[in-house]
């Protein structure tokens, strides 16, 4: 119980520290300091697993508290690194505080709760017609397969949708669409080539990449894999569209 309660009180402190690193960046967007945006989402997304990778390499192995560890260091980091950029906003750009605005963004918000609540629920549907129809087993071995191809997506829009897509907002409230168009092209561009690599090497490696990651219970995952492959392709191509859509007003 003590060893659970320690996790708990780990993953509440990273989801807390993780939404505050968030929400400095967005003010940072906001305000136009890209740059300085740019590297906290890079503390806050990459730098963390780099270290993770690194110890792996090192020692040869990870646990759960190793990695929930260095994830919260990183995410701490992230966040301190927020708090330091943001009094300098404040100074150069007045009050931060500005009750109307707020008031306005929950009038928007408050009404797509219904709409946001929905999307959680279609979003994990698929993982509750596996456990319907089959054992919480096979929901195992989907739900593993299925958050390693999140994992690869998520790879790819943390190292070039974050650095990139501040800049396509910017140029798109400068009605520069010629510097838009090329951001977003460069944003699926550079996506799919962090992407489509780790695809084939999950194609020829898939088993050994679960063998390396996971129990032997898990060692079904590797066909489930191949069948979701598609996933993160299909993802950064709907990112995309969505992208395109949104900045047209459509």
């Amino acid at each position: 119980f003590n060893g659970q309660l320690i996790y708990l009180v780990l993953v509440l402190l990273l989801v807390l520290w993780m939404q505050l690193a968030k929400e400095f960046n967005r003010i940072l967007v906001a305000r136009t300091q890209m740059e300085r945006g740019n590297y906290l989402i890079f503390c806050n997304d990459v730098l963390w697993k780099l270290a993770v990778i690194g110890i792996y390499v090192v020692q040869g192995q990870l646990s759960v508290s190793l990695i929930l560890g260095v994830w919260l260091v990183g995410v701490f980091g992230s966040a301190a690194l927020g708090l330091y950029f943001l009094p300098f906003l404040f100074k150069v750009q007045g009050s931060w505080f500005d009750g109307s605005v707020l008031r306005r963004a929950l009038r928007f918000s408050l009404p797509l709760l219904l709409a946001t609540v929905g999307n959680v629920v279609i979003d994990s549907s698929d993982r509750y017609l596996v456990q319907y129809y089959f054992t919480a087993g096979a929901l195992g071995i989907y739900a593993y397969a299925y958050n390693l191809m999140m994992m690869v997506y998520a790879y790819a829009t943390s190292f070039v949708g974050e650095i990139l897509t501040p800049y396509i907002v910017y140029f798109n409230n400068l009605q520069d669409h010629v510097q838009q168009e090329r951001f977003l092209g460069l944003l699926l561009k550079y996506s799919l080539m962090l992407t489509l690599p780790l695809l084939v090497w999950i194609a020829f490696q898939g088993d050994h990449i679960i063998g390396l990651m996971a129990s032997i219970n898990y060692a079904q995952s590797g066909i489930v894999l191949k069948c979701l492959m598609p996933i993160p392709f299909l993802m950064l191509i709907y990112d995309y569209f969505n992208k395109h859509l949104y900045l047209a007003s459509r």
